[in-house]
C-alpha cells in the first residue's frame, strides 16, 4: 500500500517537474490569439503563411500557372509595436553583456515584476527566464517590408539577438509584450541616408 501511494506521489511530482512553464506573452498570444508564432509545441504553433514560389518546377509543370497574391515578400508582420522604438545604451542585461555600438540585438518586454521577478513573471523574459535568449527575431520599418532583418535576443534592451529584458515603463500585457527596444547597430542599419543637395 505505502509504496503504490509513494508510486503515484513520485508520477505526479514527476509531471509537475517536466511542466513547460511559458512566459506571460507567450500566454497572452496563446489567449488572444489561440496560437503563438514560433511556439515548439505544433499544437500551439500558430500556421505558417503558404509560400509562393516564383517559378513552378518545369518537368512537373502541368498547365498554366495559378494566380498569386503580389505582395512581394514571403514574411509576414507578426506583432506591431505601439510606442517609437528606442536604442538601448549597454552593459549587462539579462541574457549576457551586451555593446550596444556593435552588438545586433533587441530588448523585449521583462514583465510586469521588476522589483522581485520569477520566472513566472517574466514578459518575454527576465534574469530568471532566459529560455528566450539568444533566439532570433526578424525587424522591420514599420510599413516597409522590404527592410527586414534578423537579430538575435540579446538580453532585456537589445535587437538582433535577444539579448535583455526592458520595463517599457507598464506592468501590463497590453502594451508590454508588443514592445521592443533596439542596440544602436539596429538603429544604425535601419537609418536611410540623407541625401546632399
Amino acid at each position: 500500500m505505502n509504496s503504490a501511494i509513494i508510486a503515484v506521489f513520485l508520477a505526479l511530482a514527476s509531471q509537475a517537474i517536466l511542466a513547460t512553464y511559458h512566459t506571460t506573452c507567450y500566454d497572452y498570444f496563446l489567449k488572444k490569439d489561440g496560437c503563438v508564432f514560433s511556439s515548439p509545441a505544433t499544437s500551439q504553433r500558430c500556421p505558417a503563411p503558404t509560400k509562393d514560389h516564383t517559378d513552378p518546377v518545369h518537368r512537373f509543370n502541368y498547365g498554366p500557372p495559378k494566380a498569386k497574391p503580389n505582395d512581394g515578400h514571403s514574411l509576414q508582420r507578426r506583432y506591431d509595436d505601439n510606442n517609437p522604438s528606442f536604442s538601448v545604451a549597454g552593459g549587462k542585461g539579462a541574457c549576457d553583456n551586451y555593446n550596444s555600438a556593435t552588438d545586433l540585438g533587441v530588448c523585449l518586454w521583462s514583465g510586469a515584476e521588476q522589483k522581485a521577478p520569477t520566472a513566472e513573471s517574466a514578459g518575454w523574459l527576465n534574469g530568471v527566464a532566459k529560455s528566450n535568449c539568444g533566439k532570433t527575431v526578424y525587424v522591420q520599418r514599420k510599413g516597409d517590408p522590404s527592410t527586414v532583418k534578423y537579430v538575435k535576443v540579446l538580453d532585456e534592451n537589445v535587437i538582433g539577438y535577444l539579448l535583455l529584458g526592458c520595463s517599457f515603463n507598464t506592468t501590463l500585457t497590453n502594451p508590454g509584450c508588443f514592445e521592443i527596444a533596439l542596440t544602436t547597430k539596429v538603429i544604425h542599419i535601419f537609418l536611410r541616408p540623407v541625401a546632399t543637395a
